[in-house]
Order: C-alpha cells, then sequence, then structure tokens
C-alpha cells in the first residue's frame, strides 16, 4: 500500500522539496496547491545506497552528500547526549530539550515553546484556523500530522505494530496505549484516592470526581458535563439525532448502550 506525504503548498525549488521529504521515504507525495487543485507528484530517484526516493534528480544529488566518506562527522554535537548535527539551528533546537528554555509564547495564552513552528501550530486553537484537509472526508485538522494519521482511517494503513501480539494500529500514541494491556502498567495515580490508571487521559478525566470540575457545557440548555463524550450524547436531545440503527428492524437511537440492549431482543 502506498503511503502519502500532503503538502498545503507546492515547493518553491528542489530543495524545499528534498527538505521536506527526506525523512519520509514515502513512494509518493501528494501536493494540494488549492482547495480542490491537485497535483499528484511521483517520486522516481531511489538512493542506491538506503530506502530513500525523491522526485527530483537535483533532490538526490542533495541527499547522496549524507553518504560521502566523513559525512557522518557532525560539526555540532551535543554535550548531554549522544544527539549530533551539521546544522546550527537544529542543533540549537535540540539543547532546549535540556535547558528548558522556551523563547516562543503564545500571544493569547502566554503559553511557551520551544519551536517557533509548535507556537504557531498552537495558535490555531485561538484561530481556529484548520489548514490541512482531508480530501475524501473534508474534515479539518490544525497540524499536518494529524491529517496524515487521519487518512489512514481511508487507507486503512496501520504501520504501528505491536511486537506483543502483533496487533496494528494506525497511530503511535494509540499502540502506546495498547502496550499497557500487556505490561499492566498503570503510571497515572490519582493524587486522592490513590487510583491507577494507565492513561493520563484518564485520570485527569476521574480527578474531575473529586474537583466537581465540568469543563463541557451544552450551548443550548448551559447543562454541563466532566467529559466530553456525554456532551455529545446530551447534544442529541436538542438535536434529534439517532445515529445507532437497528439493521433488523431500523429503530434508531440516541446511545450506543441502548442499541446494544435492543439488538438481544433479536437475538432470542
Amino acid at each position: 500500500m502506498r503511503a502519502f506525504l500532503m503538502l498545503q503548498k507546492k515547493p518553491r525549488s528542489s530543495r524545499q522539496l528534498f527538505s521536506t521529504i527526506s525523512s519520509h521515504p514515502s513512494s509518493k507525495i501528494m501536493i494540494f496547491s488549492t482547495p480542490g487543485a491537485e497535483m499528484e507528484l511521483l517520486i522516481k530517484f531511489p538512493c542506491t545506497t538506503c530506502s530513500h526516493s525523491f522526485a527530483t534528480k537535483a533532490g538526490l544529488k542533495i541527499h547522496m552528500k549524507r553518504h560521502r566518506p566523513g559525512a557522518s562527522d557532525k560539526k555540532y554535537k551535543c554535550p548531554d547526549c549522544p544527539f549530533k548535527t551539521q546544522n546550527k539551528t537544529n542543533f540549537t533546537t535540540h539543547t532546549r530539550i535540556h535547558t528548558g528554555e522556551r523563547p516562543f509564547t503564545c500571544l493569547v495564552c502566554e503559553k511557551a515553546f520551544n519551536q517557533s513552528a509548535a507556537c504557531q501550530a498552537h495558535m490555531r486553537i485561538h484561530t481556529g484556523e484548520r489548514p490541512y484537509v482531508c480530501t475524501v472526508c473534508g474534515k479539518a485538522f490544525v497540524e499536518l500530522s494529524q491529517c496524515q494519521v487521519h487518512m489512514r482511517i481511508h487507507t486503512g494503513e496501520r504501520p504501528h505494530i505491536c511486537n506483543v501480539c502483533a496487533k496494528s494500529f494506525s497511530d503511535r500514541s494509540t499502540l502506546k496505549r495498547h502496550l499497557t494491556t500487556h505490561t499492566g502498567e498503570m503510571p497515572y495515580i490519582c493524587s486522592v484516592c490513590s487510583k491507577a490508571f494507565s492513561q493520563s487521559s484518564s485520570c485527569k478525566k476521574h480527578m474531575r470526581i473529586h474537583t466537581g470540575e465540568r469543563p463541557y457545557t451544552c450551548t443550548v440548555c448551559t447543562k454541563s458535563f466532566s467529559v466530553s463524550s456525554t456532551l455529545r450524547q446530551h447534544m442529541r436531545i436538542h438535536t434529534g439525532e439517532k445515529p445507532y440503527s437497528c439493521s433488523v428492524c431500523g429503530k434508531a437511537f440516541v446511545q450506543a448502550a441502548s442499541y446494544h440492549r435492543h439488538i438481544k431482543i433479536h437475538m432470542r
């Protein structure tokens, strides 16, 4: 199955294209210059030394410099870990992992970041901008990586595989959560009742039992909820939406639990 890398704008040069895809040894690149106008760019210049391929001969030429004798002698070496690079900007960005420096600050909420790109992506939470759009279903995303992971719903691609049971997943974070079912690890502990959880998000949701926090509010009747999924179910009371339909008799339900209870009637 071919992998896709989606770019919002057509690269201005071969060097820019190379810098974008050098870490993505994909078999095909999709470039989207304007909504609805796609240009498909086939990668047809493979490196004979490693598995990377490139769309242009110039891109391959730049890449081949990495395989020259002495290319591994990086100019900038981190004193705190094995990281090394020939690029001063990459080195400066890396050192912030150790120093904790976060020079880029959100102008709205003052949250700080160690990279400019991360700060720019965060700003979209406040502006509502979602520039990366799925070409299949039209769903929009704040970050390119989110759109790429979403596309796997349509392609069926599951590149992240559990080394214990061989179950596969579309994204790394889901695999990481799955691995806790094998290890039994529960690193997130409630500071009030000491209940343990395998996921940080589960622990945060649980904490709301103690704090009474209900951050999700209905825009129609102002009723509030501790988890977003409960709010979504509640909203169906106002919209009349019944997304769970019985394939036997056609009866529809607001909640999945009600649907599953109903199905048992036909199984008797």
